[in-house]
């Protein structure tokens, strides 16, 4: 039995020549594509389910011994396609490599942070990134520039390297 029947709110698609409008569902497939593309293939052996909105916290709902997940996004989601987007987005990278023994890595949630950050850029629309995901992300972006810094470091000559730091 269905909890009810008035969360269809992105999940409505309308007709449109050669297809539909795009849902939660669409969008999806668009995310995981794109997160492919940038962070590597998923793996296949785990079965996406679907989306569905649970609680007050998103995350990727792991079912019963089974090599089955499931994105659950907020409540609060349900009404702001702004969050669900973005909780979208966010979870999506997730859904690479899912584990289910335990949290996940700060730096994974700073990734999948930033990557909801532009997959919401590219729409045209705001994150509403807040809480633990806001020092996530700055430290993932603190790790993302320091890499850069070693990266420049390999071919910049050391008194170079030092100005950089200055």
């Amino acid at each position: 039995m269905s909890a009810d029947s008035d969360a269809a709110l992105g999940f409505v698609s309308a007709p449109i020549q050669g297809g539909g409008t795009w849902t939660h569902t669409t969008r999806l497939g668009d995310f995981l594509a794109k997160a492919e593309a940038r962070f590597g293939p998923r793996q296949m052996d785990w079965t996406i389910l679907g989306i569905e909105f649970f609680g007050d916290i998103p995350h990727i709902w792991y079912l019963g011994g089974r090599k089955h997940v499931a994105i659950r996004l907020t409540q609060n989601a349900r009404f702001n396609i702004n969050e669900a987007l973005f909780q979208l987005a966010h979870e999506t990278v997730h859904l690479l490599s899912p584990n289910n023994i335990g949290p996940a890595l700060i730096i994974e949630e700073g990734i999948a942070s930033l990557f909801a950050d532009e997959m919401m850029a590219e729409l045209n629309m705001a994150s509403p990134l807040s809480g633990n995901y806001i020092e996530a992300r700055a430290l993932t972006r603190a790790c993302r520039q320091l890499s850069q810094i070693r990266a420049a470091a390999r071919w910049m000559p050391p008194r170079k390297f030092r100005a950089v730091l200055s």
